[in-house]
């Protein structure tokens, strides 16, 4: 199974970037929707190159495939969700039980109201998302191979145009939905996977130099933080940014893509460092698990803490909240690697 180092690190660094923006840490905000849509498309480019065949057998193997990467999904979230609840419930939080058991069967993100798509762990909504992107994936698939890849970026160009049309015209409840919309994200998804066939279109045997690769890599980057310097100095490019964020974040994957396996500039090599490639590899369990590890430590180790030692700590400070996160985040993975094997 082919793994992209330098992209499964730079999955890392977004999830730990959509922890600190949750923290609430200036500038990170713009950063966590630029990672939410690298999540989508990347995920969509993975499973395009690895299980692309998914709905030959027909039906049948696509229920297995989705049976599959339901088994990857909801054990993680449901022990979360058992955690979230379960000191919800001990320390008689009030708790509305119907927008809860939604986000456990993960159709929460569905119902477009704050307190439903947001209810007990709020960032899982992005698995409630994804668990449509993988039950579309080998139907997808299956279309995808009788359209030509020419018009398969034409389209994508024309429904990011479209949208940046439409965008504007639409109310504020609506637009703030439209970011947790299913659907949509759809859209994300799908244009990873035009990417992963764009990737195979191009040429192998062509070499590249390690400075003309670096050149490309870096180029890459500097769309990505021209885009955010756009979105987080100005209001140029909303209501629209998520969209605006589909061709940094296209250009970044394939850039990376194209120079694995021998071919990296230096920044890929950087991003293939062995602790930022852990550092990915723990990345889901470090967004799932990113407001369950704080809460459990405010409701029941902050007040032992204050109660036997004498030490008024109510709230995490952020390098302890990452320090202790990316610690239960590795008990977790190893713990569902382990279970998996």
């Amino acid at each position: 199974m082919m793994m992209y180092r330098s992209l499964t690190s730079l999955r890392g660094l977004f999830a730990v970037a959509v922890v600190l923006c949750h923290r609430q840490v200036a500038g990170f905000d713009h950063w966590a929707h630029c990672a939410v849509v690298f999540f989508f498309m990347f995920s969509g480019f993975l499973l395009t190159l690895r299980h692309d065949g998914a709905v030959e057998g027909g039906w049948g193997a696509w229920g297995r495939f989705v049976a599959h990467r339901a088994r990857r999904v909801y054990p993680l979230h449901l022990a979360a969700w058992a955690v979230y609840v379960g000191i919800y419930v001990a320390f008689s939080v009030p708790l509305d039980w119907k927008p809860a058991v939604l986000n456990a069967l993960l159709l929460h993100a569905w119902v477009p109201r704050h307190d439903y798509y947001l209810s007990v762990n709020g960032p899982v909504w992005l698995l409630s998302a994804l668990m449509l992107c993988y039950a579309c994936h080998p139907l997808l698939c299956r279309a995808l191979r009788r359209v030509r890849l020419r018009w398969q970026v034409l389209g994508a160009l024309v429904v990011a145009c479209a949208m940046c049309g439409v965008m504007p015209l639409l109310p504020q409840d609506v637009l703030t939905y439209a970011y947790f919309c299913p659907p949509l994200r759809l859209l994300d998804f799908v244009l990873g996977m035009v990417l992963a066939r764009l990737l195979r279109a191009l040429p192998t045997d062509v070499p590249v130099g390690s400075l003309q690769a670096t050149a490309s890599e870096v180029s890459a980057v500097v769309i990505v933080f021209v885009v955010w310097a756009l979105s987080h100095y100005t209001d140029i490019l909303q209501p629209c940014e998520d969209v605006v964020w589909w061709l940094p974040v296209a250009v970044l994957i394939v850039t990376c893509a194209a120079h694995h396996g021998g071919g990296e500039g230096w920044l890929c090599r950087a991003l293939s460092w062995r602790p930022l490639v852990w550092l990915g590899t723990v990345s889901a369990e470090v967004y799932v698990l990113q407001c369950v590890v704080p809460l459990f430590y405010s409701y029941c180790v902050a007040p032992v803490l204050y109660h036997y030692l004498g030490l008024n700590v109510p709230g995490l400070p952020i390098v302890a909240h990452l320090g202790l996160l990316l610690v239960v985040a590795a008990v977790v993975h190893t713990i569902a690697t382990h279970r998996r094997s």
